[in-house]
This record gives C-alpha cells, structure tokens and sequence, in this order.
C-alpha cells in the first residue's frame, strides 16, 4: 500500500558532502529547483524559476541554488543555469538534491510527492501552452494541480499556475515587498 517513492526516497550522501562535492556551501541556504522532466516543460518553466532565483537572491544573503536536471533532457535546456555561478545543475540525483534543500520550486507533477516525502517545503508551479490550459480548464475541474494538494484535499502548499507563475508576476511582486 502506498505510493512507490516511499521506498524510494534516500540519498546517496549526506547534504554536507553533496554540496561541497558540487562547489556549494553546506551552511548557505539551499534552494532546489525541479523544471520538470519533459522538454516543453522544463522551456515553459526554467526561465520564470531563474527569474524567481533573481528574486530571492536579492532578499537572501548568501543563498545557493541546485537544479535537478531529469533523465534524458537536452544540455542546452539549461543554458541559462549553467551561466549563473550561484547555480549548480545535478544530472539524477533528485532524492540528494531535495534532501539537501531547505526550501524548493517545483513544477508540478511526480517531484511534489518527492519533495513532500523529503519534508521540503516547496512551491508548485506549472505553466503549459495557452491552448492546452484553456481546453484543460474547460475539461477538468479542480482546486489544485500540486499532488500534494490534491492527496490532501486542501492547499498545503502554494501553487503558482499559469497566468500567476510569470516574469512579471515574479518582478510585481518584488516591488511589493
């Protein structure tokens, strides 16, 4: 009974050696990034969370960002990751990664039980192309896309979709705060 990841979830090493072997400080906060691990995804998704990582970076000192990257998705998919030093991109190690996190950004979908299961806490985000939203909207209805959330059947955790997960929406709310 259960969900398989339960006895999946451990990592290989412990967070202090998974951080200095990847060049990061294991007494710096840590933020795990989940894109998401299919292409169209992970092109809708990295470049908002790269936003958000501007975001936190300017309201917390210090911190460091480690994007787990899924199985057989092209190298030039996060480009823009590999620039920023404060970012390391980690190939299937998702379960270190998250155990090695104090907080993560999270599309949508299989990584929110993981990173539930890790005791992270996480924001859900999730963004698909405007004609799939609307048709989906039309066909589906519920209150939450987040897997945690909807075992739950309550918001536990924020969701940032579509229209609400955006550059814009990232910047508007930093002027805000």
């Amino acid at each position: 009974m259960g969900h398989p990841l339960v006895d999946l979830v451990r990592p290989a090493v412990g967070r202090d050696e998974f951080l200095s072997a990847h060049g990061l400080r294991p007494a710096a906060p840590t933020v795990a990034i989940l894109p998401g691990s299919r292409p169209n995804e992970v092109q809708r998704i990295l470049p908002d969370l790269v936003a958000a990582a501007d975001r936190i970076r300017a309201l917390v000192p210090g911190v460091q960002f480690v994007v787990a990257r899924a199985p057989r998705l092209e190298n030039g998919l996060f480009d823009s990751v590999r620039a920023d030093p404060s970012m390391v991109v980690v190939d299937g190690e998702t379960d270190t990664v998250l155990a090695s996190a104090d907080v993560a950004l999270t599309a949508s979908g299989t990584a929110t039980v993981q990173t539930a299961l890790h005791d992270v806490p996480m924001v859900v985000v999730y963004r698909m192309s405007w004609l799939t939203y609307h048709l989906a909207r039309r066909l589906v209805r519920v209150d939450a896309i987040g897997m945690v959330n909807l075992i739950a059947g309550e918001p536990i955790v924020p969701e940032l979709v579509q229209d609400a997960f955006t550059r814009r929406r990232w910047h508007a709310k930093r002027s805000r705060c």
